[in-house]
């Protein structure tokens, strides 16, 4: 038999040479943990990109049942999407915007919870999301008067004359002129004069507060803010962490309003002129103690 000629001989070796050259470049790839160039053929294509959807919506809040709430600045409401089972997101609307938007949730049905501290909680949908962010419509709560809202209110701190325990301030007692908006001073417990300086104060609702531990509503005890204060966001605690820090700039006479409906606070001074004296005292005779509502 006749040897290949010298030709085929070649072509054949560098054939064999680049196959060796391959492998060893596959090889040290794999077990060096080195890129390799070369692409292996699996026969399994890549999935394809699952298009994602979304929800969005407004906030709207019982208006009728509390005056005023139509227009900024609203309560805080919470809203979770879940997918029948589990929660997929949350968020938190603010005091200027009611809206919220959900996005990259995958096609399926979504339920969607709302919840606010002075209403009832609401389950709406479900929402079938498919490849876009859809209208989930308005989410409307209704006021929870009963359940939700404080029996009674008082203002306690450390400014003189306030104290920090309910019983040795009975006549710091706030007044509920419209539902879940507490005032001190009100017709029924007149004003306590407070002097310049840097407080801690706390509205506290339904339970008793200690000297020196202060329980309620106040802020988040680091921030000091300078009178007049509107709209700080209210904070519930029962330490020195919760507490709202307030400085006073003048001796005075000062209003202060709790709204537990958009849970915020406003420190401001008493109007000249105005004078927020008991209705007892008004008719020349003792204030006597009553609690509200």
């Amino acid at each position: 038999m006749r040897s290949p000629a010298p030709s085929s001989r070649r072509r054949a070796f560098v054939a064999l040479l680049a196959l060796a050259v391959a492998a060893t470049a596959l090889l040290s790839g794999c077990s060096g943990n080195k890129t390799s160039k070369l692409l292996v053929p699996t026969g399994i294509r890549p999935s394809p990109e699952v298009a994602t959807g979304g929800l969005k919506g407004l906030v709207f809040f019982d208006s009728t049942s509390y005056p005023g709430l139509g227009s900024a600045p609203l309560p805080p409401a919470i809203v979770t999407v879940f997918d029948g089972v589990d929660v997929v997101a949350e968020t938190t609307t603010t005091a200027s915007d009611r809206s919220f938007t959900f996005t990259q949730l995958p096609p399926g049905d979504y339920g969607l919870v709302a919840r606010s501290h002075a209403f009832s909680p609401r389950v709406f949908g479900p929402f079938r999301v498919v490849d876009k962010v859809r209208e989930a419509g308005d989410l409307s709560l209704v006021a929870n008067t009963r359940d939700s809202l404080a029996s009674i209110t008082y203002l306690v701190g450390t400014m003189p004359g306030f104290g920090t325990d309910e019983i040795g301030n009975f006549t710091n007692y706030c007044d509920a002129l419209n539902v879940g908006r507490w005032t001190y001073p009100n017709v029924l417990f007149p004003q306590n004069t407070v002097p310049a300086g840097t407080f801690r104060l706390k509205f506290v609702t339904d339970a008793s507060s200690t000297p020196g531990h202060l329980i309620g509503w106040g802020g988040d005890g680091a921030t000091t803010l300078t009178v007049p204060v509107r709209g700080a966001t209210a904070r519930f605690g029962t330490d020195a962490a919760t507490d709202l820090v307030v400085t006073f700039p003048a001796a005075g006479n000062y209003d202060f309003v709790f709204d537990e409906r958009r849970l915020t606070i406003d420190i401001t001074p008493t109007p000249a002129g105005i004078v927020r004296a008991s209705s007892a005292q008004l008719a020349g005779t003792p204030p006597t103690s009553r609690r509200i509502r």
